[in-house]
């Protein structure tokens, strides 16, 4: 805004008259602090595989992936910290996806899971518009898939169509907005779709679309609630309306002790991912 610009200008001015150098940056966003609440949670995850960027938590803080170009992380609570889904559970943690702006890629994802692989469960290849999580992008293909498990994403790139809602008309299809959240289960066919009419056009089927500021530096409030009599599991994001999801917990993970925990990806285009409790 011009104001803003004047103010700049006086600051600059007046800084040059004083002899002290002022180095003005107003499109860079910067890490908020760790809030002052947050402690250090010991022995809740499992020690990240040597295959991922993850690292265990810090004063509190755990970093999915860091900020630097193709990273892929995953971190899952470790045996004893599983999520008994035969029980009711509340958690609520921070998320904070650095300060990348609009230059941010690709997101993180919060996921539940009874892959037999367990804690060292981990997406090996694939691209960063898959987060660590979903299947092929060039097939209806759910072999990449981290087996039996659910997924909020939290993705900060738009990826062409795989980035895309369909719209049914001739395998058309209406961009998402480049942050948003959405839920789906990865290893599940009907959780995608080939809407091509020549060749492959993969579209995830993006439920429950909501936006988010992205990569803005700043540290975001994730709610988490199962409810075992509703078999439903309900996610809220800061002050946003909740979402609810019905699970049918026998046919997606086939037990009712599932590891949980957090993957991240990056590309050509990066962000720090940061997870709180």
């Amino acid at each position: 805004m011009r104001i803003n610009k004047t103010i700049q200008f006086l600051v600059l001015g007046i800084s040059l008259l004083l002899g002290i150098l002022v180095v003005v940056n107003p499109t860079k966003a910067a890490i908020d602090p760790v809030p002052a609440h947050i402690t250090n949670v010991e022995n809740l995850f499992a020690p990240p595989l040597k295959e991922s960027d993850s690292e265990l938590p810090v004063d509190g803080v755990t970093v999915i992936n860091p900020a630097a170009n193709d990273q892929s992380g995953a971190i899952w609570s470790n045996p004893d910290n599983r999520i008994d889904l035969s029980k009711d559970f509340e958690a609520t943690m921070l998320l904070n996806f650095g300060d990348s702006g609009s230059n941010a890629a690709d997101g993180m994802a919060f996921v539940m899971h009874a892959d037999p692989r367990g804690y060292n469960t981990i997406q090996t290849g694939g691209t960063g518009q898959q987060l660590g999580v979903w299947g092929s992008v060039s097939s209806v293909d759910v072999s990449p898939a981290i087996k039996k498990s659910f997924a909020v994403e939290f993705d900060t790139r738009h990826n062409d169509d795989w980035g895309s809602a369909p719209t049914g008309i001739l395998g058309t299809s209406k961009p998402l907005v480049r942050n948003h959240i959405a839920w789906n289960y990865l290893a599940l066919t009907s959780s995608y779709k080939d809407f091509g009419i020549i060749g492959s056009k993969i579209h995830l089927i993006h439920n429950d679309v909501k936006e988010f500021p992205g990569s803005d530096g700043k540290w975001h409030e994730f709610n988490v609630k199962w409810s075992y009599a509703n078999h439903t599991l309900t996610y809220k994001f800061d002050g946003q309306d909740p979402v609810k999801v019905p699970i049918i917990v026998n046919n997606i993970f086939g037990t009712t002790q599932v590891y949980w925990g957090f993957t991240g990806k990056t590309g050509k285009s990066n962000e720090l991912n940061q997870v709180a409790f």
